[in-house]
């Protein structure tokens, strides 16, 4: 069994059902305990099952099963314990979850963002045609190198030039269903967790984690680590952002007076840095920027 974890746009589903050819595809959005999780799994198998356990054994009478539970993130922890019992019961069983919502227990696969090399690929065959080569790695890097985001980029080139793409990222996506995917995760989110994400989100670009920890302030390091486990937090060792479905979906939930205490935080951060003494050039061209 693998839990296959990462931001919204990321291709989630498509790698798994890719891997995964002919499994038996269970959609787990809606699903929200185990019960229902398993009524869902003994549909798909012809079987009446209704108790957890019946499903189990239903499985281990087959000789082998490929299973898919899609989009699990209302339940991911609840499940994993009689999903781990349906294995142990069938050998020949395989399970794969995907998920937002990182498990602590488990085998886990994260899927992060294309490399630029890999985005401008999908880039190029998705448009199918002569394309302008060189602003290609622009146009990724616009994306954020998300697959979804590639995709509807890709179609776009079809019809318009790269360079308006560039000048006009509302033409390069469909940014209300960007938006719309990440919009069932900020629900889940806590109180402390969805302000923070809304501050962040007025940041266009990454930024240093050590800012990160002085802009959301005491207390504020739990909430990145919420927005982290629930994959809305993109990082590396030094540096955080908001990938580009989720920074829209945060910016549409703020309140008009959430909205303006967010610009008034980040106009006072961003002031803060900039009268530091001497700091380097290229912090000082972002910050600027």
């Amino acid at each position: 069994m693998i839990v296959v974890v990462g931001p919204p746009g990321v291709g989630k589903s498509a790698l798994v059902g890719a891997a995964r050819p002919g499994a038996l595809c269970i959609d787990a959005e809606a699903e929200s305990c185990i019960a229902d999780l398993a009524a869902a799994v003994g549909r798909a198998l012809g079987i009446e099952a209704v108790r957890p356990e019946a499903v189990g054994l239903a499985l281990a009478a087959r000789e082998q099963t490929d299973l898919i539970i899609d989009q699990a993130d209302l339940l991911i922890a609840e499940a994993l314990p009689t999903l781990q019992s349906w294995v142990e019961l069938a050998p020949n069983l395989r399970i794969a979850l995907t998920s937002r919502i990182r498990p602590r227990d488990g085998d886990v696969l994260e899927l992060a963002p294309l490399t630029e090399a890999q985005a401008v690929t999908l880039l190029r065959a998705e448009a199918g045609g002569l394309v302008a080569e060189a602003l290609l790695p622009d146009l990724a890097h616009a994306l954020d190198c998300l697959p979804l985001a590639l995709l509807f980029a890709g179609r776009r080139l079809r019809l318009l030039p790269a360079a308006a793409l560039l000048a006009d990222p509302e033409l390069a996506a469909d940014r209300d269903r960007l938006a719309h995917l990440a919009a069932g995760s900020l629900e889940r989110l806590g109180a402390g967790a969805r302000a923070v994400l809304g501050r962040l989100s007025l940041f266009e670009g990454s930024v240093p984690l050590s800012d990160a920890v002085r802009f959301v302030g005491p207390g504020g390091v739990e909430h990145l680590q919420e927005l982290r486990d629930a994959s809305l937090l993109h990082s590396t060792p030094d540096r955080i952002r908001l990938l580009t479905p989720v920074r829209l979906a945060a910016r549409r939930a703020l309140t008009p007076k959430a909205a303006a205490a967010a610009r008034r935080h980040h106009e006072e951060h961003v002031a803060a840095l900039l009268a530091t003494p001497n700091p380097p050039p290229a912090v000082r061209a972002e910050l600027e920027a």
